[in-house]
């Protein structure tokens, strides 16, 4: 179990850092989950301001919803989970590559829809 769910991780860490520019999915070592660093997203879209405090963290939640409304992906904002997990979504791995993939996918639309809407 350990070394499949490694294999989403790092699957995670590719696609994003690929797909995402400027975002990051660092692979832990303790968990299922991927915590997905969309700061640089919401920094260059949400101005200055939305890399302090609760501007990042309304604005995580806000990319959380757009995603999950236009791609129907549901991610937990990291601000959910307080101050020092604002800019991040959590993404479940505890699940087949298949459904990892199209995560991942739905991931990606939404983040594309998220910038065209000049976020």
């Amino acid at each position: 179990m350990r070394s499949y769910i490694a294999a989403n991780k790092a699957r995670v860490a590719d696609v994003v850092a690929r797909e995402l520019a400027g975002c990051a999915a660092p692979v832990s070592q303790a968990t299922y989950l991927s915590w997905i660093d969309v700061r640089p997203l919401l920094r260059s879209g949400a101005g200055p301001a939305a890399g302090r405090g609760d501007a990042l963290a309304d604005a995580t939640t806000a990319l959380a919803v757009q995603i999950r409304e236009h791609s129907g992906l549901v991610l937990t904002a990291g601000s959910t989970y307080g101050r020092a997990g604002a800019g991040f979504l959590r993404m479940n791995l505890g699940t087949q590559l298949a459904r990892v993939d199209d995560g991942l996918e739905r991931l990606v639309r939404g983040v594309r829809n998220w910038a065209a809407a000049g976020h």
